[in-house]
Formats: C-alpha cells, structure tokens, sequence
C-alpha cells in the first residue's frame, strides 16, 4: 500500500482534509494522447486504513473509451504514473515487500517493465523536459534525480528534514525550473502547512512560491501548463475552500477554478498536452462510494466525467502528449 493511498483513506475516516504528499508529474506540449491513473479497488479484506487492494495502472482514451490494463505484479502497488516527454514511456512508483520498491519506467506498448531506481518509500516520477531522466521523491530522504540512460547512481537534489517533508515533483516544459511541494510538519508528525516550492532544474536556489497562509494555507501537488506560464494545483481543507486552484508560475494571479463539497474532493490535477483542459480524480465522501477521473475546463471550470470507478480509487492520472501532426505539403 502506497504512502498516498494510506494517507488518503485515513482523511477520509477522518473526515478531515489536510495536505497530502502526493505526485503531479509535468505536462509536456503535444497532441492529447491517453490518460494514465492507477486504480485500487475496494477491499474488505485489506488490512490497512480505507480498505484499499493493491494499485495497477490502467490508460483511457479521453473520451472515456479504449480502457486498458498496463503490466503489473500482483503482490506490488503500483501508482503515481508519469508520461514522458515525447508520450514514449511511462514512470511510475511501486511498493510492495519492501525489496523491490522504487522508480520503475514502462515502454507504451511494451509487456516488460524495469526497475530505474530503488527507494523506500518512493513516490511523484516525472521526467525531464530532455528524456533521459526522472525526479522522484524518497520519502526518507528528499526528491532524487536518476539518468534513464547511463544507470547511474540517483543523485539527491533537494532533502528532507525533521521540520518538512518534500513531495510532488514537476519540471516546466522549458525547463527552467522544477516545482515541488513542501509540507511543514507538527511535533505530532502531521501535515500542518503545504506550500508550493521551485528551484532550478538541479535543485538549486529554492524559493517559496505559493501557500502557507490563508486560504492556500495547505496546497501541493503541483502541474505547470505546457507553455510554462501556469501552474495548477490542488487546496485541502483551509476556510471551506478546498478544491483546484490555477495560478502563474511566480504564485501570482491564484483563482480557484473548482471547489471540492461534502459530496466528494478533488486530488491530483494535471494539464493537457495542448493545455485546454485539466484533469483530476474525484473523491466521493467514502471509499465505498467510489471515484471519477473528471475533466476541467480551466476557464470556466465547468466539468465532464471521463470515467467513474465504484468501490475504489483513481489515483494521480498522467496526460500523454503525442507528437503534433505536421501539415502536408
């Protein structure tokens, strides 16, 4: 069982939100291809907090058609999927026994998945604007940077310490810089505060850009616009107005787009390829009511269904960007 999808269903007995440490991969610019999530079903039998089954992956058309199931290991979670660049491959996060947790990359239509780096508690890949590496989260120790080429050994970029923890890497599609939430923590080792954090593309010269007061008092998993001028984001319980948020990428300009309800809260949002729409799971008020994978106009913030899972979750759901079509001629 992930990290996320424990914190997730204790909120929900709870019935509380707070921030939870959860991935936005980027959105690179392209054509819209299929939409990535990881699925866990509802489980009376599983032993942990909300009754989850293990994670696999699943892509959809965004028409809520072609439903297909990726490779997956039975006795591991699998979640927090990530398109690449170019809509080639996949990254995702995977738990399970403890041996083999990590980063691991899939290629789009290949049966064999691969092992990219060992974590303890990993979560949040997203690749490069180049292709050849992955930023992911550790949540022992901070966010890692591992080459998808040579092999070699990930580098920790930014770390974690006792005070707060790291989460939710997303690179811009420029390049310029990497977004990441930070979430303070209380003496009781609860998220109190989540801010929304950038730094240069290697982890250098981090600065807060959003939230920590107010009604963006608690805020994370962050997801930049194609063109790398807007940020979209989610807001947890803070003054009744949870719900995603859209801003600029210097924090300026925040607007809520969408508010969360008794009824269900959103989690997870991400751009489009060619940056017209928003998509993000829908949480209804129990488990055992299920979920939605809902797509957001980012102007009006009116909503349409993709696809709806009962008794189970929609996890953090990937946009995969295909190459535009060249005109003829």
């Amino acid at each position: 069982m992930s990290q996320r999808f424990v914190a997730l269903s204790a909120l929900i007995a709870a019935a509380t939100l707070a921030l939870l440490p959860a991935a936005a991969s980027a959105t690179y610019p392209g054509q819209n291809g299929a939409i990535a999530y990881a699925q866990a079903k509802y489980d009376k039998r599983a032993k942990d907090a909300g009754y989850f089954g293990l994670g696999a992956l699943r892509t959809v058309l965004p028409d809520g058609s072609g439903a297909t199931a990726l490779p997956d290991d039975p006795g591991y979670d699998d979640f927090e999927p990530a398109w690449s660049n170019d809509g080639s491959a996949l990254a995702y996060a995977s738990v399970g026994s403890g041996k083999y947790n990590g980063i691991y990359t899939l290629e789009a239509g290949a049966t064999d998945f691969r092992l990219l780096a060992s974590a303890k508690y990993p979560d949040g890949p997203t690749w490069a604007p180049n292709g050849t590496s992955v930023a992911y989260v550790d949540y022992a120790k901070g966010i890692y940077v591992v080459d998808t080429v040579t092999g070699a050994p990930p580098q920790l970029i930014l770390r974690k310490n006792k005070r707060f923890d790291l989460g939710a890497p997303a690179y811009s599609a420029d390049g310029q810089a990497l977004f990441f939430s930070r979430a303070n923590l209380s003496t009781a080792g609860k998220f109190v505060n989540g801010e929304i954090w950038a730094s240069g593309r290697a982890g250098e010269n981090p600065r807060k850009v959003l939230g920590g007061a107010g009604d963006l008092r608690s805020i994370g998993e962050p997801d930049v616009s194609p063109d790398s001028k807007q940020l979209v984001f989610a807001a947890y319980l803070d003054s009744g107005k949870p719900g995603v948020w859209v801003a600029n990428v210097d924090g300026s300009g925040a607007r809520r787009l969408i508010a969360s309800t008794k009824q269900g809260f959103f989690t997870g949002p991400c751009w489009s390829p060619d940056g017209k729409k928003i998509l993000a799971s829908l949480m209804y008020g129990s488990i055992k009511n299920g979920s939605a994978l809902v797509m957001i106009d980012p102007v009006t913030g009116t909503t349409e269904t993709v696809r709806k899972l009962r008794k189970g979750y929609v996890g953090t759901v990937s946009w995969q960007p295909l190459p535009v079509a060249t005109p003829a001629g």
